[in-house]
């Protein structure tokens, strides 16, 4: 399994870790319905501060990603690490995190 992005590639804006934080973090105007599942998610990835999927994006792959911000407190990017499904631990979330906090903009 391998997970190659390099800058200026297009991803799906409705998958993978990395593309929930931006839309949890993003306006909430744009977010789906209320009482959605969708709308569930994004709720509860703002409140636990982090995004962690398996198999979302591609099925072999699972990401952990966590908001970056401005010094402002505006969304700047997330973070994501992806590594292969079957090497995915919890444990991971916690180190995610503090980098993003580490990278304010």
């Amino acid at each position: 399994v391998r997970d190659h992005v390099r800058a200026g590639d297009l991803l799906p804006n409705d998958r993978g870790a990395g593309a929930r934080v931006l839309i949890a973090w993003g306006p909430e105007a744009e977010w789906p319905p209320e009482g959605s599942s969708e709308r569930s998610l994004f709720e509860t990835v703002r409140a636990q501060g982090y995004c962690a999927l398996v198999g979302d994006r591609t099925a072999e792959l699972a990401g952990i990603s966590a908001p970056v911000f401005h010094a402002d407190g505006r969304l700047a990017a997330a973070l994501t690490l992806t590594m292969p499904a079957h090497r995915y631990d919890a444990r991971h979330i916690a180190p995610v995190c503090a980098a993003a906090r580490e990278l304010v903009v």
